[in-house]
């Protein structure tokens, strides 16, 4: 049997105590900067999405096609001027 067996068993259990208590407080911490990071993204998203164009009907606009699939992918995104 090892000198002080019990001793050094105790300094292991303090340890791992010690080690498992500051990941939980490093864990606390990361998911307050994680919420704090996904409200500044959420802000900084709805931020962009409030645009407001002010668009009065018979005014010429360039329509935009998003979704081009197939052989027209290469063809222009933005189609000629077009009434809203």
């Amino acid at each position: 049997m090892l000198p002080n067996s019990n001793n050094t068993s105790d300094d292991l259990l303090q340890r791992v105590q010690q080690i498992t208590g500051r990941m939980k407080d490093d864990i606390k911490e990361t998911q307050i900067k994680i919420d704090i990071a996904q409200r500044k993204q959420k802000e900084r998203h709805d931020r962009k999405l409030s645009v407001d164009y002010n668009f009065k009907i018979g005014q010429l606009v360039l329509k935009y096609e998003n979704k081009i699939e197939g052989k027209k992918k290469l063809e222009e995104r933005y189609q000629s001027m077009a009434r809203d």
